[in-house]
């Protein structure tokens, strides 16, 4: 019985031994997960931080882009309406004057160029007309070579 109760006391000593050593581990485990816990909540408050300043920046930026972006527009639609006033008032009637001046010009080249044609076409005319009436006279001419020569126009006896 002595022995039952040496080893159950030697038990005891392994027992409390494993015991401590497993409180040791935990509270070495506990240690490390706490410190891992503790970088990592410092890293996400850097992280948001940053998230936060970043957006704010974002937002600023944004802001300041869409002002920007309205002023322009604003200011386009101002030379929108300067240069739509513009053109009803002084570009429409110069480009009206601009296509009244092409057409009249196209008309006097028009009128030009038919004067030219009727000029030809009178001098075609003409020399035809010339040449038929050299070639008529020049027939009749041989007629009256044909009948003895030139005679006289008085009174017959």
């Amino acid at each position: 019985m002595f022995r039952y109760f040496e080893r159950s006391d030697q038990r005891y000593e392994e027992l409390q031994k494993e015991a401590l050593l497993k409180a040791k581990e935990y509270q070495h485990t506990l240690e490390e997960d706490l410190r891992v816990e503790k970088e990592n909540r410092l890293k996400k408050a850097k992280l948001t931080q940053q998230l936060k300043l970043l957006l704010n920046k974002y937002d600023k930026d944004a802001g300041e882009r869409t002002k920007e972006l309205n002023a322009l527009d604003d200011n386009l639609r101002a030379r929108q309406e300067e240069f739509d006033e513009w053109k009803r008032t002084v570009f429409d009637p110069q480009e009206k004057k601009y296509y009244e001046a092409i057409e009249e010009r196209r008309l006097d080249e028009l009128r030009a160029q038919l004067q030219l044609v009727r000029a030809f076409m009178m001098s075609r005319a003409a020399r035809v007309l010339q040449r038929a009436w050299r070639s008529v006279a020049e027939r009749k001419r041989k007629m009256r070579g044909r009948r003895g020569g030139r005679r006289g126009k008085g009174k017959k006896k």
